[in-house]
């Protein structure tokens, strides 16, 4: 079997120190299975699913045994593909989008897991929210331990350079913005920044924020 082939290729790597070629080796695996061309109708994207759902189990069932260094690449990798082929998709069922989902949070876990460069990963994590259709949902609480000091400064000053350039649009075309705005006010403890935020535009958050406010024993 090609799988357990693979995994015990994986598990030999991983023992022996030398996981360049096995990275190069799954993300090509991951490249070449996922290559997808052309607009994916409603019929094909349960099948676009189906091989999504056996490349994930595979690379999960890696991140399992001890190989999140190995895999990572290829999350991410994973990842990047299927929000490209959601864009070109009817996936009214949602199927891809699950897919995309799962492979956001595998890659987050195996970015805690593993051994990212920390400011690369916290540059990365700020793009690639900006840069969101709205799909899938990657939240700063799932990279954070994988962040040091330099990389969470890093990050809190993208996320600041993003707000001041789409400081003009309304509250759509800041959403994404605005959620990592208030992620790192939440990150911070700062209770009355969250508030703020929550209650800036032009529908006030209420239950959020009596939430927050709760929590915070502020009944």
């Amino acid at each position: 079997d090609s799988g357990v082939r693979r995994l015990l290729e994986i598990r030999a790597t991983t023992a022996a120190g030398d996981d360049a070629h096995a990275k190069a080796e799954r993300e090509a695996y991951v490249r070449n299975t996922l290559a997808f061309r052309g607009f994916v109708d409603y019929r094909r994207s349960f099948e676009v699913a189906g091989v999504a759902s056996e490349v994930l189990d595979e690379l999960e069932n890696h991140l399992n045994g001890g190989a999140a260094e190995i895999v990572r690449p290829a999350l991410l990798c994973a990842l990047t593909l299927l929000r490209k082929i959601i864009e070109q998709a009817d996936d009214s069922s949602g199927s891809i989008g699950d897919q995309c989902q799962r492979a956001a949070d595998l890659y987050a876990r195996a970015c805690r897991l593993g051994e990212p460069d920390p400011v690369k990963l916290a540059t990365w994590l700020v793009k690639f929210r900006a840069d969101s259709p709205g799909w899938p949902n990657l939240v700063l609480a799932d990279f954070v331990d994988a962040f040091d000091e330099r990389a969470l400064g890093t990050y809190r000053r993208a996320v600041a350079a993003l707000d001041r350039k789409l400081e003009d649009r309304d509250q759509w075309g800041r959403f994404e913005v605005d959620a990592m705005l208030l992620e790192l006010a939440d990150h911070d403890g700062d209770v009355d920044r969250a508030v703020h935020l929550l209650a800036e535009r032009e529908h006030p958050q209420y239950g959020a924020i009596v939430d927050r406010l709760r929590a915070a024993g502020r009944t």
